[in-house]
């Protein structure tokens, strides 16, 4: 029988290196994206008293007056990669719901390693895909590059276009411009509006607090004195994780989005990364398949992940979860906990 206790961030992380987690299952993440509204959860499970299990997060309030959420960025951190020992956690996650009168449970599957689709009563499960390059022992030399990524960057390289890597407050409010400007061409183009921050809770001020604790820093390109494309990452080697990017006319025009692709896979390599996740696609009507394209240029293959949320846990809520199963036909990775 599983068992499931909180703990503080400091206790739930003391063994952490033992498992294989991803960067956003990390405190130095979940920190920086919970406040006072949306405060950090760490579970630990256990099983004849081992750890066997771990989950982080933060609470989330949900829709009207059916209560706080338990709202996880990635899935269930386990001992093993194990059908029974999953169904057997998310069992006893459920549990701990009720039991602590949360009204939802909500695990996406960003930088996951372990969670596969298994079937879980009180559970939804749905798919999520990211785009990962894969260095085996730091080499990735047999990475087929797309030309079009190839030859725009070269046009960027000869045009001295350079690129810097900083963790400067200053440069975040740069690439929220830039990120704004990204957003109205796309919007322009395809007609369909998007929230680019699509991670809940994502905004300034929780990226400010992932420069300061060090687990974000940013890429950018500077040419004749202008940044014209800015990239923020999550970066906890061996780990490297794409999460924004924002660029001007003029970056697309000089090939800067792709010197900058090409520029950090090689800083990764270098470095002795294992991975380069470069996250998820929009909707094919947000323009989803030319960044997909972009991401497979650069080498990535999709890595398939599975979200788990259960249906509403408490009456009267708990009525309209035949709703809720009809939605899952239109169901959003990223969208919100609603």
């Amino acid at each position: 029988m599983i068992q499931v206790k909180q703990l503080d961030g400091i206790d739930w992380a003391s063994d952490l290196f033992a498992f294989s987690y991803g960067v956003f299952h990390l405190p130095q993440w979940v920190e920086a994206i919970s406040d006072k509204m949306h405060p950090p959860f760490y579970l630990n499970f256990y099983r004849d008293g081992k750890v066997v299990g771990k989950l982080s997060g933060m609470e989330v309030d949900g829709p009207g007056r059916s209560g706080h959420q338990l709202y996880s960025f990635s899935g269930l951190i386990m001992q093993e990669k194990s059908v029974e020992l999953q169904r057997s956690c998310l069992d006893a996650l459920k549990d701990f719901a009720q039991r602590k009168n949360y009204s939802r449970v909500f695990l996406y599957a960003f930088d996951d390693h372990l969670m596969q689709k298994v079937d879980v009563k009180s559970f939804r499960m749905s798919e999520l895909n990211e785009y990962v390059i894969g260095y085996e022992n730091g080499d990735a030399t047999d990475l087929q590059l797309g030309s079009n990524l190839k030859r725009n960057a070269k046009k960027a390289q000869k045009s001295g276009v350079v690129v810097h890597r900083t963790r400067k407050p200053e440069m975040l409010d740069r690439m929220l411009e830039l990120i704004d400007h990204t957003k109205s061409v796309r919007v322009e183009k395809y007609g369909k509006d998007y929230n680019p921050m699509y991670i809940h809770n994502l905004n300034r001020n929780g990226l400010l607090h992932l420069l300061e604790n060090g687990l974000g820093v940013m890429f950018y390109t500077e040419h004749e004195g202008q940044v014209d494309t800015i990239l923020f990452a999550l970066e906890h080697s061996p780990k490297l994780y794409f999460l924004l990017m924002g660029s001007n006319d003029r970056a697309y025009c000089l090939g800067m989005p792709s010197f900058l692709a090409m520029h950090i896979s090689n800083y990764a390599k270098v470095n002795g990364f294992n991975y380069y996740n470069l996250g998820v696609i929009p909707l094919e009507n947000e323009g989803g398949e030319g960044v997909r394209k972009f991401k497979e240029a650069q080498g990535a293959r999709v890595k398939s992940g599975y979200n788990y949320h259960t249906g509403f846990l408490k009456l009267p809520y708990k009525l309209i979860n035949p709703l809720l199963d009809f939605r899952m036909r239109k169901y959003r990775v990223y969208g919100d906990a609603d």
